[in-house]
């Protein structure tokens, strides 16, 4: 990701420069999403057969933020559903982002530009 920002921060009016990092967006979503794979099965059951939520809040900044900026700036429309799911699937807060309203919010952003575009995305 942070390669991904120092491109863009060289070029700060081009918002086409995030079209040439999508297979860091790729990379980012498969770390993630085995990330989140891991905190879901380290839930041990319980005695009782029950299963613990994982932490409703954090004060750390996690994964949230990453996602949220791939909804906006990938314009591959798989990365962005992917990204969407994982934010979806994250309903807790790290800090002041919480993931559902970010998928909300995601989502809504998403349903514009591709009505504005004809719903192509950028075709990749």
């Amino acid at each position: 990701m942070a390669t991904i920002l120092l491109a863009a921060s060289l070029h700060p009016r081009d918002e086409l420069i995030y079209d040439s990092h999508t297979a860091g967006f790729k990379s980012i979503i498969r770390l993630i999403r085995g990330v989140w794979e891991t905190i879901l099965s380290s839930h041990a059951p319980l005695r009782g057969g029950e299963v613990p939520d994982p932490p409703g809040f954090t004060a750390d900044m996690g994964f949230i933020p990453l996602l949220f900026f791939m909804v906006l700036k990938c314009r591959v429309p798989g990365i962005r559903r992917e990204a969407l799911a994982l934010l979806g699937g994250a309903p807790h807060r790290e800090g002041l982002w919480d993931g559902v309203l970010a998928e909300g919010v995601g989502k809504k952003v998403v349903e514009i530009e591709e009505s504005w575009d004809g719903g192509e995305g950028s075709g990749k």
